[in-house]
């Protein structure tokens, strides 16, 4: 991986919304929660972190569940519309939740880091949330994600 972060694989025997994010907001790739999880789901989980991809056990995603709330003028029948984002927003989002950082996500969409992270911005404003892992589990849980 050279210069790169190694990717981290968070296990541990509880999960709730703060261990989960603070984990994935000081760079985990990943949060699984003991009895939670299959061999195949810790192989995939592994995978997924060696390719800069997020993996969260059930029971992580639903503490992170929990207590993040998203605004409902954006939710019709459980589903986010993708109109309330531009379809460049779109774009961005959709890489996001396959776990891209900012500079992946520059360079597949052809664009700066910082033209990327001005993208962010917008879509958290317009998402009505604060940070990326909200606004992740709000693209994904609600069926807006087209995966590539």
């Amino acid at each position: 991986m050279g210069d790169q972060e190694r990717p981290v694989l968070i296990v541990c025997p509880t999960a709730t919304h703060e261990q989960v994010t603070k984990s994935l907001m000081h760079g985990a790739s990943g949060y699984l929660v003991e009895n939670d999880f299959t061999s195949n789901t810790l192989l995939n989980a592994v995978t997924s972190a060696a390719q800069r991809h997020t993996h969260l056990s059930p029971a992580a995603r639903a503490a992170l569940m929990r207590e993040t709330t998203f605004p409902t003028e954006f939710m019709h029948a459980g589903k986010l519309t993708r109109d309330a984002l531009t379809p460049r927003e779109q774009d961005v989002m959709d890489l996001l939740s396959l776990g891209f950082n900012a500079s992946e996500i520059g360079k597949q969409l052809f664009l700066t880091s910082k033209t990327v992270y001005n993208y962010l911005a917008n879509i958290y404003r317009k998402l009505g949330v604060s940070s990326r892992v909200s606004a992740v589990l709000l693209w994904v849980n609600s069926g807006a994600v087209k995966v590539r």
